[in-house]
């Protein structure tokens, strides 16, 4: 994960705010508290997790 490898339009405009990377639990808990957008992208973890075919790596 490498902020100084970000691309797109989002980026290139300083008057939209403030883009911060967060390592993020890849657990349902975790992710129903995120404000993901679109709200799919969400819905799709979700029910990726849900159904096991997404998982985290075991430490």
């Amino acid at each position: 994960m490498d902020f100084d490898d970000r691309a797109g339009p989002e980026f290139a405009r300083d008057d939209r705010g403030e883009y911060l990377l967060e390592e993020v639990p890849l657990t349902a808990e975790a992710i129903e508290a995120l404000n993901l957008m679109p709200p799919q992208v969400k819905d799709a973890l979700l029910d990726a997790i849900r159904a096991r075919s997404l998982t985290a790596p075991v430490a």
